[in-house]
């Protein structure tokens, strides 16, 4: 901290002392800072402005996590979709072009109910523990590319448990394919039931 000394007039007072004056008006308002800091309601106020930075910035990340998507189209075509402002671009090899398609890619869709109840499967352990696997049928207009499959699980100690799996797939329109999911399990499974909760895919080209 830099210090100036200043000196009044000159006179006969022996007693006089110079005066010191701070000449960084910046350390005044520092320690005022400082001074409110230690009450206890400016304490809180502080705590609440960092959390609020450290959540906006969370969520800043997210969005820029989750902005961006690849797909593939039944065509064979790969895109980046960006969901903020709706733009995509073609990716061949290493090269990057932004799509001037028109339609532009084939985005996912979730399929209606009557539709999902046109897919048909058979479905059951695996002959490795800890996996299911089995046939799928698709008897809609759609190209599958995720199931969501309720499966609950009675095992012969008399346990049991529900849970939902996602499945991702590619079956084309009244075609059949083969699935397998890993169900994270080794006990032997004693009896089982499973159902379709949803269907995603998108209408054939």
């Amino acid at each position: 901290m830099q210090k100036a000394t200043v000196f009044g007039q000159c006179d006969s007072h022996a007693g006089d002392k110079p005066v010191v004056v701070d000449s960084n008006p910046k350390n005044e308002l520092a320690e005022r800072f400082h001074d409110f800091l230690r009450l206890p309601v400016a304490k809180w106020i502080a705590a609440a402005l960092i959390l609020g930075i450290a959540g906006l910035f969370a969520y800043h990340m997210y969005l820029s996590n989750s902005r961006y998507q690849v797909i593939q189209t039944s065509r064979g075509v790969v895109y980046e979709l960006d969901h903020q402002t709706g733009r995509a671009w073609v990716i061949r090899g290493d090269t990057k072009v932004e799509s001037i398609d028109p339609a532009g890619p084939t985005k996912q869709q979730t399929a209606p109910p009557a539709l999902a109840a046109r897919i048909s499967a058979r479905i059951g352990p695996s002959t490795s523990r800890g996996s299911f696997s089995g046939d799928i049928h698709n008897g809609t207009g759609w190209t599958l590319t995720e199931l969501d499959l309720q499966l609950t699980l009675h095992f012969k100690d008399g346990d049991s448990w529900s849970r939902l799996f996602r499945v991702d797939v590619s079956v084309k329109p009244f075609k059949s394919d083969h699935l397998s999911f890993d169900v994270a399990e080794r006990r032997e499974v004693e009896k089982f039931t499973w159902a379709l909760v949803e269907a995603k895919g998108h209408p054939q080209d």
